[in-house]
Parts: structure tokens; sequence; C-alpha cells
């Protein structure tokens, strides 16, 4: 899953959904048989991939990315890919050192929803502000792993 330009990081509560996706696009070919490409869990995964891969590394600093103020203030070097309507990619970068830090992205129970208590951004703003997924960036070095 290594870019050539980019060393790519993924923070636990980014893993997490990411294997879980794994598991759901593995359970749904399982059972759909022939038509599981068309399985809303295998084009979640594909996609997902596919942002993580390809689109967000070929130029993470895209104005597509920038959130705004969507986050408030204090959370303006985070940016967002997004995907399939509802779903957000949440990460940071360095150009400096060339890495890309994936946060966390949402699932089905937590889709983009204005107003809504699990509003993807809504959610993304609690784990920032509880520490769940450190706004720094040491220490968000630090805790994440090599997406591989």
């Amino acid at each position: 899953m290594a870019s050539t330009e980019w060393f790519l990081l993924a923070h636990p509560a980014f893993m997490n959904q990411l294997i879980t996706s794994t598991q759901k696009m593995a359970d749904a070919k399982a059972k759909a048989g022939t038509d599981w490409i068309h399985h809303p869990d295998v084009k979640r995964h594909f996609t997902l991939t596919h942002q993580i891969t390809e689109r967000i590394p070929q130029d993470p600093s895209s104005a597509n990315f920038r959130l705004g103020n969507a986050l408030g203030q204090r959370y303006k070097l985070w940016f967002r890919a997004k995907f399939l309507q509802q779903y957000r990619i949440f990460f940071r970068y360095s150009s400096i050192r060339n890495i890309i830090v994936y946060g966390w992205v949402n699932d089905p129970t937590t889709l983009r929803a204005y107003g809504s208590k699990t509003d993807a951004y809504l959610v993304f703003k609690r784990m920032l502000e509880s520490g769940r997924v450190p706004n720094d960036w040491d220490e968000l070095i630090a805790e994440s792993k090599r997406l591989s």
C-alpha cells in the first residue's frame, strides 16, 4: 500500500476502521457469491483504499482536501478527503518530511449528516478534543504505524 513519494502512516483509530472495512469486504465476498463486487461494503473498501494509496498521495495539499473551519480554528492543520458522498478520511501531512498520517475514517454509523450527533465531523472533533487522536504532530507520529 505504500506510495513511492510519501511515507504513509495510520493512527490506530484509522487502522481499526481499515481493518473493519477489510473484514466487511471479505464477509460480503463470501456471502454474495459472484455478485460480491457490487456489495456496498466492497465498494466502500475499494474506494477507501484508492483514496489513501493513490488520490490523497497525489497531492495532499489540494484545495479539495481543505477543511476550512469545519473543526474549528484549533484543528486547521487537518485535512479531509470526501468519498461516496457521506464518507470522510481525516489526515495531516508534512511536505518537508513527505509524511501523510491518516487519523480516522468514518463508517456507516457516523455518516456525514449536518446537525446529527453522529456526524463525521462532530465525531472526529470529539476524538481530537478527548485526545483519542492527538492534534499534536509529534504525538500523532509517535502513535501511528506505517501503512503497508
